[in-house]
């Protein structure tokens, strides 16, 4: 099957059952593609939106989540002040590949706060363990860019 006829099968996917990345991992045999799907991401991509984030709410759906873009790549940490609902964080470079994620972490805590291991452009925030459910692991490659086109503007009220 080309690459063009499994982005057409992605697009028809994503129209019946929500928004979906291909993840990818380099092997030695080649990359392996993964699909998993999401029914809704928000997108953060200005400073406000950054700074408020998945704060105040009370829930989120259980494939849904939140992708931080930032103009540009640097060091980054999140904490989670203001914040109920447990998430994964992953912490994404400018090349999609996924540098490091934080598994389950805790609701309403300054400290610790959770950092990115080198410069990343794009945070990932989901529901916690939403990365092992999915098996999405450091190292894969996220398709960012179909994940921006299909994302909803970010939401500045309780979900």
């Amino acid at each position: 099957m080309s690459k063009k006829h499994i982005y057409i099968l992605i697009f028809f996917i994503t129209v019946t059952i929500g928004v979906t990345i291909t993840v990818f991992q380099k092997n030695s045999s080649g990359p392996i593609y993964k699909v998993i799907s999401f029914d809704e991401v928000e997108l953060a991509d200005e400073p406000i939106e950054h700074s408020q984030g998945l704060m105040n709410r009370d829930e989120l759906c259980p494939k849904c989540g939140m992708l931080f873009v930032f103009e540009k790549s640097a060091n980054r940490s999140f904490w989670m002040k203001n914040t109920t609902i447990p998430l994964d964080i992953i912490f994404v470079d400018n090349n999609n590949q996924i540098q490091k994620i934080y598994s389950n972490t805790n609701p309403l805590q300054t400290n610790p706060s959770y950092s990115s291991i080198k410069p990343i452009k794009y945070v990932l925030e989901t529901n916690s363990f939403y990365t092992k459910h999915n098996n999405l692991q450091e190292g894969d490659y996220i398709d960012i860019e179909y994940l921006q086109e299909t994302s909803i503007p970010f939401q500045n009220s309780k979900k």
